[in-house]
């Protein structure tokens, strides 16, 4: 995580990087020794002029103990200026902080410049080059806006709201040319959240103190977000950002890479790319793109760069791509060598270039990749000279004023009705939520805020978690941060939020991790220095240290990626009382050959030929078999006497496709400690919608997937006698087995109730419609001993609901 910068006055290249160290330590908790990971951080510069190597790191945020993120650079005429923000473990505050380098000799120190009882985010760094004043454009989070100050060598002054008071991120800045067209006006953009979607803005500060109109750069029904900005030396303002798409039909849905620029009057775009760009500002390739970057170099040609999770594993296998606009059209797409052929897992995460003297594109950037069965992290860097221009002669920059095409934006699923029930004598209401999502913190295509707000305004969910995996976030002190600062800042009362993490190991399989309280720890997966994945023992070593008693419980719940299993041997229910049935990956109620089972499957053939051979190959290794208590669906865990309830997560990577797997909960009041109450007594259900991330399907192969899905709102409610799921009864009798579902979509009935007796289908019932449907079956042949029930809905579109059992003479 850094910045480059080229200082053209100085011909020095800066680097500004986050230098995170990792140490490891046994620790006794009161269930043994257990491997506890500590990461120290601090921001450093280097420097290099020509073709010269790199001095060595300087630390700027010395005696700076919190956790740190963006290290931000800005270098013109001899001058540099490092920001970044940081969260103080002490009081818990986001601050932003700067360090600068004005006379050629030292740095001032750490200077604080915004934050506290105002938390203070994500800050972007500007120098003017004639006076050397050094500008700096941060989130507020106390009030939601931009806001903008400034250093003149003696102090900094008061903050300006640049922004209007809405939901504002990612600001980046840039100081005019004094002698241009905008006067040495500071730009500055950002993303913003308004009428519930996300658009580019931009404002001018002119030199006289005067802030001009705040102009909204994009006005797509998609979302925008990830702005960089430049002037050409035509006095152009040019912005490239990232636009999410509306398919739904991957994990990681197209994300697009668009650019246009402001010729003082009128908003223009560039020529389309030859080889797949568009009349609107398209340049990047049919993937999933983003965080992009644009330099203009002193021919007045503009490059721009962003990161490319390539085809057709996203963004697992990366690239740095680029294109060059020479005036009137684009170069062909390029991209830096990252060098990553020799790993198989290798994920560009952020990045950095500059376009230097002579037209050489240098650039730096963090990569994650499996090593020895565990992740490790490293900072490259790359001289690249393609750059070089057709012709010697300055360009000038032409552009066409084409409208935008707004497109259509993602479908809102509506508020589900209000559900209630009476249980045990008491009265339950249901919720939905969703617990497993990525963004680009680890591996994911949108920005943590994207998540929350989709989630919330789109998906229409009560409770929410975000879920980045560990090998980044506890790795990265001011990530972990972040990630619990974050479900306070948006949870209210109708939407509950929860700190979590994905735990990763390559040998034990993969659990999700949720708090009921924030400011919790990540369990990292890797010891260091060997990269020896950890266990789940070992996790649950690590849990123990935060106590089960109530209000701090911590939720684990099993997250199976292709029937490709999890290792239960040191399964402990009083941490992970549910298993995730349904996801976005498959549905994971039986084995992976018998949803196959000699059927043509549906949509992509070959994804799930793939699929099945991966989930073969990994039940032919001796360690992961059932008799090691390796197992590869929830009726596996169910058969070993594991009580673990149905639940539903999504294991989205991009936010959209939130909400089209969830979990439901009967709770007794809309909180974190209901809904954490109800998740330990199992009173949940495992909804699926169809959406698959490998265009497949594997519940009813022969159905034809639709393009467009209602997200599964069910109720279903599922009796044994008078014992309700989740429950653990004595039955000495036949029991009687009751079900009632209630599907929101009314023309969505359920079309079949399966009901499930130790893993066998042992009844079907049809409801031939009816919404609400009703139906029940006596177990005739009851016979003592312990045995588990529950029912699986199949419903008329082809979605799929599981109760979640009750189990008797547990």
């Amino acid at each position: 995580m850094g910045r480059m910068k080229y200082d053209p006055e100085t011909k020095r290249v800066w680097v500004s990087l986050l230098d995170v160290k990792v140490t490891t330590r046994v620790e006794d908790t009161e269930i043994g020794p257990t491997n506890v990971s500590q990461a120290r951080d601090r921001i450093v510069v280097k420097s290099k002029t020509g073709g010269t190597r790199y001095g060595g790191y300087y630390d700027v945020s010395e005696g700076q103990p919190h956790a740190k993120l963006d290290p931000r650079l800005d270098a013109r005429a001899g001058k540099v200026c490092v920001a970044w923000c940081a969260m103080d473990h002490s009081d818990r505050q986001w601050r932003v902080y700067a360090n600068f380098f004005g006379d050629g000799e030292s740095w001032t120190g750490p200077m604080e410049v915004a934050g506290g009882e105002r938390p203070a985010l994500h800050p972007s760094v500007a120098i003017d080059p004639e006076t050397g004043k050094v500008f700096i454009a941060y989130e507020d989070w106390a009030d939601s806006t931009i806001r903008l100050t400034s250093y003149d060598g003696a102090g900094w002054s008061e903050t300006m709201a640049i922004s209007e008071k809405d939901e504002n991120y990612r600001p980046t800045l840039i100081v005019t040319r004094r002698g241009g067209r905008h006067k040495g006006a500071v730009a500055v953009a950002w993303d913003s959240y308004r009428g519930e979607q996300y658009d580019i803005f931009l404002r001018l500060l002119g030199r006289d103190g005067r802030l001009g109109p705040e102009t909204r750069v994009t006005e797509s029904a998609l979302w925008d977000c990830g702005a960089d900005l430049c002037e050409d030396l035509d006095g152009n303002l040019w912005i490239v950002w990232t636009r999410a798409s509306n398919a739904l039909a991957q994990t990681n849905a197209l994300r697009e890479v668009r650019v246009r620029f402001f010729d003082g009057e009128k908003w223009l775009w560039p020529y389309p790319a030859e080889d797949g760009g568009d009349d609107n500002g398209l340049i990047s390739a049919n993937s999933v793109n983003w965080h992009p970057k644009i330099i203009v170099d002193e021919l007045n040609r503009v490059h721009v760069f962003w990161r490319d999770g390539m085809n057709p594993a996203p963004p697992i296998i990366g690239k740095i791509r680029f294109r060059t606009y020479e005036g009137d059209r684009w170069s062909r797409l390029r991209h830096l060598k990252v060098n990553h052929g020799k790993d198989a897992v290798h994920m560009i995460w952020d990045f950095s270039t500059a376009v230097t003297d002579g037209y050489r594109v240098e650039g730096v950037w963090d990569s994650q990749y499996v090593k020895r069965l565990g992740f490790a992290n490293k900072v490259s860097h790359v001289r690249f000279s393609s750059a070089r221009p057709r012709r010697k002669e300055r360009v000038t920059v032409k552009g066409q004023g084409a409208p935008e095409r707004l497109g259509e934006g993602w479908p809102k699923q509506p508020r589900p009705e209000k559900r209630e029930a009476i249980i045990g004598g008491q009265r339950y209401s249901l919720v939905f939520g969703d617990t497993h999502t990525h963004s680009w913190t680890s591996d994911g295509a949108d920005p943590a805020d994207f998540y929350y707000h989709f989630a919330r305004d789109y998906a229409g969910l009560d409770y929410y978690a975000l879920s980045d995996h560990d090998f980044t976030v506890s790795y990265t002190p001011g990530l972990e941060a972040l990630i619990s600062f974050l479900p306070e800042r948006f949870a209210s009362e109708d939407f509950i939020c929860f700190q979590a993490f994905e735990f990763s190991s390559q040998h034990k399989g993969h659990r999700v991790v949720v708090f009921e309280k924030p400011y919790k720890p990540t369990f990292s997966m890797v010891v260091p220095p060997k990269n020896k994945s950890n266990t789940t023992a070992g996790l649950y070593r690590f849990l123990h240290r935060f106590g089960l008693e109530p209000d701090s419980r911590v939720l684990v719940t099993a997250h199976n990626m292709f029937n490709l299993g999890n290792d239960f041997k040191e399964h402990d229910e009083n941490f992970e009382p549910l298993y995730d049935v349904t996801s976005l990956h498959v549905i994971a109620e039986k084995p992976f050959d018998e949803y196959l089972d000699g059927r043509a499957a549906g949509g992509n053939k070959s994804a799930v030929a793939l699929l099945g051979t991966i989930a073969a190959v990994n039940s032919m290794n001796p360690s992961r078999a059932r008799r090691n208590k390796w197992f590869s669906c929830w009726r596996q865990c169910l058969d070993d006497g594991l009580p673990l309830g149905a639940y539903g997560t999504s294991d989205t990577h991009a936010a959209n496709a939130i909400g089209y797997v969830t979990a439901g909960l009967w709770v007794r009041e809309k909180t974190g400690k209901a809904i954490f109450d109800a998740m330990f007594a199992r009173r949940s259900t495992g909804l699926d919608s169809r959406l698959r991330s490998a265009e497949m399907w594997n519940t009813n192969p022969e159905m034809v997937r639709e393009r467009n899905y209602d997200a599964l709102r069910a109720d279903i409610r599922f009796f044994l006698d008078d014992h309700f799921m989740g429950e653990k009864p004595s039955v000495s009798g036949p029991p009687q087995a009751r079900a009632e579902v209630y599907n929101q979509d009314k023309n969505d009935p359920a079309r079949a109730v399966v009901f499930i007796k130790d893993g066998m289908e042992v009844h079907t019932a049809f409801p031939e419609g009816n919404n609400p449907a009703a139906v029940s079956w006596r177990d005739e042949e009851f016979e003592g001993g312990r045995h588990y029930y529950y029912v699986r809905v199949d419903f008329k579109s082809g979605n799929v609901g599981f109760s979640s059992p009750v189990f008797v003479n547990y």
